[in-house]
C-alpha cells in the first residue's frame, strides 16, 4: 500500500546533526509508552477505581489499533504528506499521555490513550522512517537507523525499570507527563525535518485496507 518513489534531500542539504537525536527520542517514546503503561497496572487500576483486567484491556487494545491501522496510515501519511503525518502521530501521542496524566476514569484512558494514541503510533512509525530515508543519505542514513533502534532497544529494556521507579517513588503519572515533554521538545525541532515527497500511486486499496484491519 505505499509501493512508488520518493525523493531523498540532496547531498548539497545535509540535515541538522540534532535531527538523528530527535528522531531516536520519538521512537523512545513510542517504545516506553507500553513498558511503562504494564509496570504501573495495579497503580493505575487502584487510582481509577477499575479493575487490573480492564487496564490490561486498554493495553491490548493500543496495540491493536496500531498494529491494525499501520498499513492504512501508511498510505495516509503518503497522500497527506510524511512530515504532516509524523506531526500528527505526535500530537496524538502527547495527547494519549497527557490523558494519562489527567484521567480520572477508564474510559478516558481507552479513547484518548488506546485509540488516540494507538491511531497516533500507527501515522507516526512509517511516516518516520520514510523520513529517515528521506533526510539522509549513505552511512548518515544507516547510523540514524541504528540510532533509533538502538533507542527503541533502550526503551524496552530501562521502560520497565524508569517507570517502576517513578511509580512507586511518585505517581504513575509523572511517567506519562514525561512523555508529554520529550514529545514537545521533538516537535519544537520539527523545522530541521524536511518532508519526502511521494511520487506513487495515491488511489487506495479500500478492499486491502478493510482485509488489514480484520487481520
Amino acid at each position: 500500500m505505499t509501493g512508488g518513489a520518493d525523493v531523498s534531500v540532496p547531498a548539497t542539504e545535509a540535515p541538522s546533526k540534532r535531527l538523528p537525536l530527535l528522531l531516536a527520542m520519538a521512537m523512545f517514546v513510542l517504545v516506553v509508552d507500553t513498558s511503562i503503561m504494564n509496570v504501573s497496572i495495579t497503580a493505575v487500576a487502584e487510582d481509577l477505581d477499575t479493575s487490573v483486567s480492564s487496564v490490561q484491556s486498554a493495553i491490548a487494545l493500543e496495540a491493536l489499533v496500531s498494529a491494525a491501522f499501520i498499513l492504512i496510515s501508511s498510505k495516509v501519511g503518503d497522500i497527506i504528506g510524511r512530515k504532516r503525518a509524523y506531526v500528527i502521530g505526535l500530537v496524538a501521542y502527547a495527547i494519549g499521555a497527557l490523558a494519562m496524566t489527567l484521567a480520572q476514569s477508564l474510559t478516558a484512558v481507552i479513547v484518548f490513550w488506546a485509540i488516540i494514541g494507538g491511531l497516533g503510533a500507527s501515522l507516526l512509525l512509517p511516516a518516520m522512517q520514510s523520513l529517515i530515508h528521506g533526510n539522509f543519505e549513505g552511512a548518515a542514513r544507516a547510523k540514524v537507523y541504528a540510532l533509533v533502534g538502538a533507542s527503541m532497544a533502550i526503551a524496552a529494556a530501562i521502560g520497565p525499570l524508569i517507570g517502576g521507579v517513578i511509580t512507586t517513588a511518585w505517581s504513575w503519572r509523572i511517567n506519562f507527563l514525561l512523555e508529554v515533554v520529550i514529545i514537545a521538545v521533538v516537535l519544537m525541532g520539527i523545522g530541521l525535518v524536511r518532508d519526502v515527497a511521494y511520487t506513487g500511486d495515491r488511489s487506495v486499496d479500500r478492499v486491502g485496507a478493510a482485509l488489514s484491519v480484520v487481520g
